[in-house]
């Protein structure tokens, strides 16, 4: 069964991509430094609060606040992880 996608927070476990980031600055702001970025791939590993979200080859525990913030959209198996390489 294929889901069609919605916030972060309510989704199940599984290969998803950042399809838009809202809520108050601070927390877009807070996201954005932890990798969650619109078009970047991330993959929702444990669900619980926090939540265990993969970003690239990292793992990040994610508050469900902030997950409530995070709209994304089912990965398309072709999608490759994007890996960030800015220091």
């Amino acid at each position: 069964m294929i889901q069609a996608g919605g916030k972060l927070s309510g989704v199940d476990l599984g290969r998803w991509v950042c399809a838009s980031i809202d809520g108050p600055n601070e927390s877009v702001v807070r996201m954005r430094s932890l990798g969650i970025c619109v078009g970047r791939p991330l993959d929702l590993v444990c669900d619980g609060d926090p939540m265990i979200v993969r970003v690239g080859s990292t793992q990040i525990g994610l508050s469900r606040f902030l997950a409530k913030h995070v709209t994304v959209q089912p990965r398309s198996e072709s999608m490759e992880p994007v890996e960030d390489t800015a220091s």
